[in-house]
């Protein structure tokens, strides 16, 4: 008897699985343009055996991931695991990275391939055994899409056989009808209905529309994975705004104690989070106890690209002030967490995501705090620090490995202080080259030896003495020659900012947020009132910075980071500051001012003795 709500089974093969006249009907079929995509493979492919398949159906794996499948077909050289994609405009790109419209996104055959390597592990697992090849592929079945992909972009890219775009292996003529050279790896009628009996006993079910996580609903597919998670969008069923819940995997064949070492991550990345106010961070909401396992429920902002994908976006756009302002956004980031005995301990471009703000400004926050580890106050050094993640190296994603401080791979007690500023190190590495440092921690290991750090020279001509130093200086493999803190590296870039400014010969910017060391900001009575001395860090609300001001003498002054929540905020404060009398709190002198321009689109300030 088939499952409910999977495509009946054919009466000769005794499963689940579909044959040709099944193939996509029923109410499996839940977004129209797959329809469409299923409906036109079912028109070509032959009635008559090896051929079985189902369509839109969910699995989950021991680790607890759940996955949907598109399209999974039996063909004479093994199975094959589907994504449909009816994705119009241009595509291009390579085996890593697709541009869909412009638009950077991972190549979907590498989320197809972890499928198919999770179902053929669900496979082995109901009792399989000799079983074929479980193929990972994609189909983009929208006639007129323009398909420009690399050789190796279009390996496992197909069209439906005559029709879709131009230039794709056929889907059916050039894979499923091929037979294998090897007749061990043949599937005829007697194995495909072995395997379409598997797949029942395997445990595959229909997809579920309306999965919650207390009241909201989560989206079909993952927004991302990593080791140990998954990302899911979700929305309240009563409101417009959206969130992203982490599920934080638990094996069904671990330990009870490892089993609770993951509920101790979620559990820490909430508490970690949940009182963390820095718009350089993701602010986590909820905690959750659910049948996959802990979730974390987190604010999400749908303009948000992952770095690396940022970079290749706007690899044209971007000038080296934008960058810089990046580089400054995490260091100042790393900075508050630190000051606030907070460390990460894994910082790649995997966990920061780039969101564009007003002004022509971009903001950066920094995600995956579940390797995050507690300094312990009043310890003699960086080294001490509260029991984080320790197995770091399993929860850490092989595409991170080339920007992760090798000495955290062998030594579990190393300095996280130090292992986050390689980590910022290294990312800026990327944001001023456009170059990943290297592919993986072997390589990385290799180049540090040959250059005694990062060196930006090699990749970007015209690299100033100030942006080479800061970065191999924080990337230096040797830990006793490495740049000491998230300070220290804000102290340097800010260093190098003014060698710029010199040696371009550029007016000081007058934005408040982006002054610098010797710029000069006023009000629009008094514009070069206030002339910054130095910057003294940025919290949740405000950036701090030492001004003189002929009218006060040195002077602190607050600058909102935006004009909603953190200038409000800063109004508030400025009323209660103007009221107090006590001694040990620090007094305003004056304010608000609108400092640096137009008052619709200045942040408020106000001056404070230090």
């Amino acid at each position: 008897m088939p499952l409910p709500g999977l495509d009946p089974a054919p009466r000769n093969g005794g499963a689940c699985g579909v044959r040709k006249q099944a193939l996509g009907g029923g109410h499996t079929l839940r977004v129209r343009p797959r329809t469409g995509g299923l409906a036109a493979i079912r028109a070509k492919l032959d009635d008559e055996d090896p051929y079985r398949a189902w369509s839109n159906f969910t699995f989950t794996t021991r680790s607890g991931r759940q996955y949907e499948v598109d399209l999974l077909i039996i063909g004479r050289g093994g199975i094959y695991l589907l994504e449909l994609k009816h994705w119009s405009g241009w595509i291009t790109g390579d085996h890593q990275t697709w541009f869909h419209n412009g638009k950077a996104e991972d190549n979907p055959r590498i989320l197809a391939d972890s499928k198919a390597k999770h179902f053929k592990q669900l496979l082995i697992d109901a009792g399989g055994r000799d079983l074929p090849f479980v193929h990972a592929g994609v189909v983009l079945h929208q006639p007129t899409t323009e398909v420009r992909l690399t050789d190796r972009g279009r390996h496992g890219v197909y069209r439906i056989d005559g029709q879709g775009p131009d230039g794709l292996a056929e889907l059916i003529g050039d894979e499923l009808a091929v037979t294998p050279g090897n007749p061990r790896n043949v599937v005829d009628h007697r194995r495909s209905v072995m395997l379409a009996r598997l797949i029942d006993r395997a445990g595959v079910r229909p997809s579920v529309r309306h999965r919650r996580v207390g009241n909201l609903e989560l989206a079909d597919t993952p927004l991302a994975e990593g080791p140990g998670w998954q990302d899911y969008l979700a929305k309240h069923p009563m409101l417009d705004s959206a969130r992203r819940v982490r599920f934080y995997l638990v094996d069904r064949t671990v330990s009870d104690e490892e089993r609770g070492a993951t509920v101790r991550a979620a559990k820490r990345e909430f508490v970690t989070l949940e009182n963390v106010n820095h718009p350089g961070i993701a602010r986590a909401i909820e905690f959750y106890e659910h049948d996959r396992g802990p979730a974390v429920v987190f604010d999400h902002d749908a303009t948000e690209v992952r770095l690396d994908h940022f970079l290749m976006q706007k690899a044209g756009e971007l000038s080296v002030d934008d960058r810089i302002r990046l580089v400054r956004t995490l260091a100042n980031t790393l900075r508050h967490t630190h000051s606030r005995r907070l460390v990460h301990r894994r910082l790649s471009p995997l966990s920061i995501f780039v969101r564009t703000l007003a002004r022509g400004r971009y903001g950066a926050r920094v995600r995956d705090w579940h390797t995050a580890g507690r300094l312990i106050p009043g310890s003699p050094g960086h080294g001490s620090y509260a029991a984080g993640t320790r197995t770091l190296e399993a929860m850490t994603d092989q595409a991170a490995h080339g920007y992760i401080a090798p000495e955290t791979f062998h030594n579990l007690d190393a300095d996280p202080i130090l292992a986050d500023v390689f980590g910022l190190g290294s990312v800026s590495f990327l944001i001023f080259t456009g170059n990943a440092p290297a592919g993986s921690s072997e390589e990385l290991q290799q180049r540090l030896t040959r250059e005694r750090g990062l060196d930006v020279g090699v990749e970007l001509d015209g690299a100033s003495q100030a942006m080479i130093d800061l970065v191999r200086n924080a990337t230096a493999g040797d830990v006793d020659l490495r740049t000491e803190s998230a300070e220290k590296f804000t102290q340097e870039l800010e260093n190098l900012i003014q060698e710029i400014f010199l040696r371009e010969g550029v007016a000081q910017q007058v934005d408040p947020l982006e002054a610098t060391p010797g710029s000069t900001i006023g009000t629009l009575e008094r514009p070069g009132r206030f002339e910054v001395v130095q910057r003294l860090g940025q919290g949740s609300t405000a950036l701090a910075l030492l001004v003189k001001d002929p009218e006060h003498g040195p002077a602190v002054l607050k600058v909102a980071l935006d004009e909603d929540g953190a200038r409000r905020r800063l109004l508030d404060e400025s009323e209660v500051l103007q009221l107090a009398r006590e001694p040990r709190i620090a007094r305003g002198l004056e304010g608000p001012l609108l400092v640096g321009g137009c008052c619709w689109r200045t942040p408020a300030g106000g001056a404070w003795r230090p």
